[in-house]
């Protein structure tokens, strides 16, 4: 099922349906897997909540700034090309049919980056594969994005640290007992470089292009599903 799903959202493979269709320059309709499209509607729901902060289409963004599936960097890109790059950003400029599945772009330089709420989604989508066989009590985790269901095997509930905001180590900031809910935690401390005393991390602001400047260190989401924990986590941080 992981195989299925990367071959369709991965942006690491350049022969899956999400790369594809970032490919195409076509503004036409374009036929795409209905399980990006289920995504996409969900995500165009949380940037219509967050008032566009959490936005799919921002991956160029995140690649210009070398978090993404470009080579990384160690200095900020020219304002200019920041500037460049703004104009094919906006959840607005995607338009999605579910049926038959399509998605269609308003800009022709629109491209789509699901790695905020994809990876949830494969978590649920596991969890799903994981009941069909019969189970009941189960922890699956992928990167972070954990779903409990049941208790453990002694009866207690699931436990899961959160992690310290700390770069320099690895420690719990603290324990939550997880029942029949899903958990995601997204930060800033672990994925960033620093330039000039700056320190530039791989949340992106979709409005002015640069990474975001708060202090806000780590967010955790707990939600019924994993897909909204996940997208939920990286819009709070943005």
């Amino acid at each position: 099922r992981l195989h299925a799903i990367n071959a369709m959202m991965s942006t690491y493979l350049d022969d899956s349906d999400l790369m594809r269709f970032n490919r195409s320059r076509s503004t036409d309709w374009q036929p795409v897997p209905a399980e990006i499209v289920a995504l996409v509607r969900r995500a165009e729901e949380i940037s219509i909540a967050t008032e566009g902060y959490y936005d799919v289409t921002a991956g160029p963004l995140v690649n210009l700034w070398g978090f993404g599936n470009q080579e990384a960097r160690e200095t900020p890109p020219a304002v200019s090309d920041i500037a460049d790059v703004l104009q094919q950003i906006g959840h607005e400029k995607l338009l999605w049919r579910a049926h038959p599945p399509r998605l269609r772009k308003l800009h022709p330089g629109i491209e789509i980056d699901l790695s905020s709420i994809a990876k949830g989604w494969a978590v649920d989508e596991l969890g799903k594969l994981v009941q069909r066989q019969g189970l009941k009590n189960f922890l699956i985790d992928i990167g972070g994005e954990t779903l409990a269901r049941g208790r453990k095997a002694d009866g207690e509930a699931w436990q899961i640290a959160v992690e310290r905001p700390d770069q320099g180590r690895r420690t719990a900031q603290g324990t939550l007992l997880a029942n029949d809910v899903a958990i995601a935690t997204s930060g800033d401390y672990r994925n960033f470089f620093a330039f000039n005393d700056q320190r530039y991390s791989h949340t992106i602001d979709p409005f002015t292009g640069q990474t975001i400047r708060h202090r806000l260190a780590s967010v955790t989401i707990v939600a019924e599903n994993t897909t909204d924990a996940d997208a939920w986590a990286t819009a709070l941080m943005a």
